[in-house]
């Protein structure tokens, strides 16, 4: 698949060892089996569910989790808070290819969530 890694467009197969992880997932539950993983699976493409970031960023800051975190179905208004929140490889939802993307990252300058 064509992703997102540091803002530049890259082909990305996922890991074999990859987890998917449900929005309801409990981290701290299953941070022995999470921490092991080199690669963690969100999907970010239902707009009513904001659960994936928070989940990704408590992984980043909390859990000091340092495998990848994938975001499947990013938007053109979700990618920047995608990558805010800790997401480092990015894959765009179906209707949009990877470089539709980029232009997006640096659209939002101003945030409400200052320690984001």
């Amino acid at each position: 698949m064509q992703a997102i890694k540091q803002r530049a467009i890259i082909d990305y197969d996922l890991p074999e060892a990859a987890i998917t992880l449900e929005p309801d997932t409990d981290i701290e539950e299953q941070l022995p089996t999470l921490s092991k993983a080199p690669a963690l699976v969100f999907d970010f493409s239902n707009y009513e569910e904001g659960r994936p970031y928070s989940l990704t960023r408590q992984l980043r800051t909390r859990f000091e989790y340092t495998g990848d975190i994938i975001a499947l179905g990013a938007r053109k208004d979700n990618v920047a808070m995608i990558e805010r929140c800790g997401a480092n490889i990015i894959s765009a939802h179906e209707k949009y290819n990877a470089d539709d993307l980029l232009p997006f990252f640096e659209e939002i300058s101003d945030y409400y969530q200052p320690n984001y």
